[in-house]
């Protein structure tokens, strides 16, 4: 496994385990060089720095010898981020970084935002990690180069650069039930410059259920689970550009295209959702120019979009019919444009002056259809949503290294979103219309390190970080029962954070504590006037007051006889509370945070008996969530949840550039795991691959 990690302090034997360990893994060779310094927010020297425990880089090396398949999964190990399978009717995973949904979390390709326009709950299982460099969690100290969106923490998913004339790769796997994994690579690198194309492609038929799982009449064979389908398509190119050692630029497009079905609650079935169309495209240019021996500006400009089809044919009965429910389909045809300028001039060579500009216009279109397909009318007014707003993000950071033992990083910046285009139409046939609307709020964040010793560094940090609000979360009216709130404040927290990392040769132990103190939260309530179209259990999105979010991480690990054996562990605990009691969607007896287990733990091992086999095992247990149970009635404590995973690899040597094959098992223990009441993951799954690079 190869990792990278981002240290303050300096580089020592066990540097590649640094990184593997903080994700509870471990790792046993330096980092791929093939990581694209462009794709990266920032490039840390003496002078800029990540903490130890809150900013952990998964290395290229480290996704393709784990067989990742997409980012979620690349996650799922990580203290303090918290994975969901896909468990509910969206059929999609969620991510969480301690208490916070991901929605509140950045995502990033290359620096570039990524999320959905429209409400941020962005499938995170449709980007592939075959092509991907590294990728970069930050958790607590946040660049403010990310912009918005990043109150929870910013993922950033930094692709591969080509190192050799001529590279090559090609892997294929097959996972029970039915899933079959392909991918294919090619890349140049040339004096002034690189290229590289990449295809990946993911099928599967349906999942399996775990043998201990007792059928019901809405799920009837465990070997199939119903509508449980997947099939993503990726393909990736680049061109860049090095015409001297100052100025690199290139050009990147990204075309997914997937479809999906969405699951169901085996207690009470559901609508029968299925997305044909999972589509978005994704063209940015980059550059770096080093304009003068001290002054750098850096560049990002983009164009995404996302173009989302949904239909319904019905709700799942008991019988295995189809009827009742909601029938029809909705259309997103979404894109955004933006730009990203970072200016950074050198005062010293221990100080660092950074200003930037981040703009955005987001653009959503929501097409309403009938059963036949035709577009939904409100009388004379077809059923088409448009929504347009423009966000613009003004921040500035200063970092000095005082001394070799202290180093301290500031940052702000002012975050302004305003409504450009409202057109609604309306069941009575009227139109709503808005325009001028606009909110804005501050971010101010401050970091100092210490590094005491060779062996021991220090970091504190405080910051003010706050989240302007999605498209969804004021104009919805999601089925019909929720009041629109476009007046919504943005929420908003303070966000405490100490760490410590002690390292010696044989060994590395690291823990971090932190403390959000939020405020404005959202949270859906009983709207008492019943105003929303249904006209009655109505709800409405309000700020709540107070809230918080609180918790440490702690991991460790070493290897020994002479690195044919390593173990790791990591734990994390999470606790978030709100004060409302009103707060039903997020709040059990107004306390508890459904959706989000308290307590996480990881552990790890590798043995290699020799250099060209590798065993490694993966054990992951949290303890039971609150969720809304199948009726939608009350809460309820889900199971705890431990899945164990292992995996062989043994590498052909007298293959040309070298044959891995590979055989793994998923859920070795075939545990029944659910996360949602009524929605039960997969069992035990079978993996087979092999994989020839050039």
């Amino acid at each position: 496994m190869k990792h990278k990690f981002t240290t303050t302090a300096k580089k020592r034997p066990l540097a590649s385990l640094v990184a593997s360990l903080a994700l509870g893994f471990l790792a046993s060779t330096p980092a791929s060089a093939a990581t694209y310094d462009l794709g990266k927010i920032e490039k840390p020297n003496a002078i800029k720095s990540q903490s130890l425990a809150s900013s952990i880089t998964v290395s290229g090396d480290e996704i393709d010898e784990r067989a990742y398949q997409n980012a979620a999964d690349a996650l799922k190990a990580a203290p303090g981020v918290f994975v969901q399978p896909p468990s509910s009717s969206r059929g999609e995973p969620g991510i969480g970084i301690r208490g916070y949904s991901a929605t509140h979390v950045g995502l990033f390709v290359d620096g570039i935002p990524v999320h959905s326009i429209y409400d941020r709950q962005t499938d995170w299982g449709m980007f592939a990690a075959n092509s991907l460099g590294a990728i970069e969690i930050q958790k607590g100290f946040v660049s403010p180069a990310y912009g918005l969106n990043a109150l929870g923490g910013a993922v950033n998913l930094i692709s591969k650069k080509p190192e050799k004339p001529l590279e090559a790769r090609l892997r294929y796997g097959f996972v029970t039930n039915n899933e079959h994994q392909a991918s294919v690579g090619v890349g140049t690198k040339q004096n002034e410059w690189y290229a590289s194309a990449d295809y990946s492609f993911v099928k599967r038929k349906s999942l399996n259920l775990s043998n201990k799982f007792t059928e019901t009449p809405y799920e009837t064979d465990k070997k199939n689970k119903k509508n449980s389908y997947y099939e993503s398509h990726t393909f990736k190119a680049k061109v860049g550009f090095t015409p001297s050692d100052e100025h690199e630029y290139s050009l990147n497009f990204i075309y997914q295209k997937g479809k999906k079905g969405g699951l169901f609650n085996a207690n009470s079935g559901g609508n029968w959702w299925e997305w044909p169309n999972y589509d978005k495209m994704t063209f940015y240019i980059l550059g770096n120019s080093q304009l003068t021996e001290k002054l750098n500006l850096n560049t990002k400009l983009y164009y995404d979009s996302f173009y989302n089809k949904l239909i319904s044919t019905g709700k799942l009965r008991e019988n295995g019919t189809l009827r009742g429910g909601w029938t029809g389909g909705s259309l997103y045809d979404d894109y955004t444009v933006g730009l990203v300028e970072t200016l950074g001039y050198q005062l010293t060579k221990d100080q660092l002056v950074e200003v930037g500009l981040n703009l955005r216009q987001d653009n959503h279109k929501n097409t309403n259809y009938n059963p036949d397909g035709s577009v939904t009318r409100y009388g004379n007014v077809e059923s088409i949503d448009k929504l347009r707003d423009v966000t613009t993000s003004i921040f500035a950071k200063y970092s000095n290294r005082l001394n070799d033992i202290f180093r301290f990083s500031l940052s702000t910046s002012y975050d302004r979103n305003s409504m450009s285009n409202v057109f609604l139409p309306q069941k009575n046939g009227s139109i709503e219309t808005r325009h001028g609307q606009s909110f804005d709020g501050w971010t101010l964040q401050g970091i100092l390190y210490a590094a005491l010793t060779d062996e021991l560094t220090l970091h504190i940090n405080a910051g003010k970080k706050n989240k302007l609000l999605t498209l969804k979360e004021r104009y919805s009216e999601p089925w019909g029962g929720r009041t629109r709130n476009p007046n919504l404040s943005p929420e908003s927290a303070l966000n405490f954070e100490f760490g410590a990392t002690f390292e010696t040769k044989d060994m590395r132990f690291w823990g971090v504590a932190f403390d959000n103190e939020l405020t404005d939260m959202l949270s859906s309530v009983p709207d008492e006037t019943n105003s929303c179209v249904a006209g009655s259990g109505c709800s409405k999105l309000v700020n709540v007051k107070e809230g918080r979010s609180y918790g440490f991480e702690v991991g460790g690990g070493f290897e020994f006889l002479g690195g044919r054996v390593g173990v790791g562990a990591s734990y994390a605990f999470t606790r978030k509370k709100v004060t409302n009691e009103k707060a039903g969607s997020f709040a059990v007896d107004g306390s508890r945070v459904t959706d989000y287990p308290e307590h996480q733990l990881n552990l790890n091992a590798f043995y290699k008996p020799f250099e060209s086999l590798k065993f490694t095992a993966n054990f992951m247990h949290q303890n039971g969530i609150y969720v809304v149970n199948s009726d939608s009635t009350k809460f309820v404590k889900n199971p705890s949840i431990s899945t164990l995973e292992l995996k062989a690899d043994f590498t052909l040597s007298n293959v040309p550039n070298g044959l891995m094959l590979s055989a793994g098992v998923y859920n070795v223990l075939d545990r029944n795991n659910r996360y949602g009441d009524g929605y039960f993951m997969a069992g035990r799954r079978f993996l087979v691959s092999a994989e020839w690079k050039y």
